[in-house]
This record gives structure tokens, C-alpha cells and sequence, in this order.
């Protein structure tokens, strides 16, 4: 998504990461995968610097998270990623601009899970990249954010 991003629209992507073991090699992996086209976010040590951090974001990229509701609390662009839980449920707050990808593979939104992740599987990059151009294609013009 990184990739298609900077290639199609010069947009740099950071990569976010929490406190939970294993997170940041995560981030690591993903910056690494993208070879140029994003970096590591700068690390936040509290719920109001990682807010902050949104809110200079374009647009964020992610899935039902936490994160996501937080990009959402900012005001912050949404391009949400579903898989076992119900967008309708579950989806950014009314009002922020976004767009929800997702795959039906007929046994989501299970709220659950299961260990074979096909609902998450199935969302391709270029479909998340794709929702990411036309949000920001259908914002109206406004100064730059930032990041």
C-alpha cells in the first residue's frame, strides 16, 4: 500500500507502532517491505502525542483498531480494513470522511476470528491503496497536513 501510494501520488507513509512485544519488528518489517516508500512513526509516549501525530496525518490506513477509532476521534481521513467485525457496528465516527474495505467470504462479520484469517486474507493491497487515492481525491482542497 506504501508503495502504490508514494508511486501514484508522491504520498511518504509512516508506520506506527505500540507497546505490545513484538510491534515495532512488525513496523520494522513493514517500513523494510516498502523499500522507500515509508518510515518508521516517530515514537509517541502518550495517547495525546499519538493523537497528535494523527491529526497530521492525510489519511490513515488501518484496520478496526484502536488506532483507527483514534484517527477517527482526530478528524483525521479513514481508510478502514475489515475482516471478522461488522463495519456497520464498528466503523470510523459519523462525519469523518472514509472509506471501509473489506472482503466478504461468507462467514464475516464472525466478531471472532478464526485461525485461517480468510476474511482478512482476501482484502488485496491494491484495493486498499485504490480507497486511500479516491478519499483523498473526494476531500476538498485544504492546506497541507503534515504527514
Amino acid at each position: 500500500v506504501a508503495r502504490t501510494l508514494h508511486e501514484r501520488a508522491g504520498i511518504p507513509s509512516l508506520v506506527a507502532f505500540g507497546p505490545v512485544p513484538g510491534e515495532q519488528a512488525a513496523a520494522r518489517a513493514v517500513v523494510a517491505a516498502a523499500a522507500g516508500a515509508a518510515q518508521l512513526a516517530p515514537s509517541t509516549a502518550s495517547l495525546a502525542e499519538f493523537l497528535a501525530l494523527l491529526a497530521r496525518a492525510a489519511v490513515f490506513v488501518g484496520c478496526d483498531s484502536g488506532p483507527m477509532h483514534l484517527a477517527s476521534l482526530a478528524r483525521t481521513p479513514v481508510v478502514a480494513i475489515f475482516g471478522p467485525t461488522d463495519p456497520i457496528e464498528n466503523g470510523p465516527f459519523p462525519g469523518v470522511p472514509n472509506r471501509v474495505v473489506r472482503r466478504d467470504v461468507g462467514c464475516n462479520p464472525c466478531r471472532e476470528g478464526c485461525p485461517s484469517r480468510a476474511c482478512m486474507r482476501e482484502v488485496q493491497p491494491d484495493a486498499v491503496a485504490a480507497a486511500a487515492l479516491a478519499l483523498l481525491a473526494a476531500l476538498p482542497a485544504a492546506p497541507a497536513r503534515g504527514i
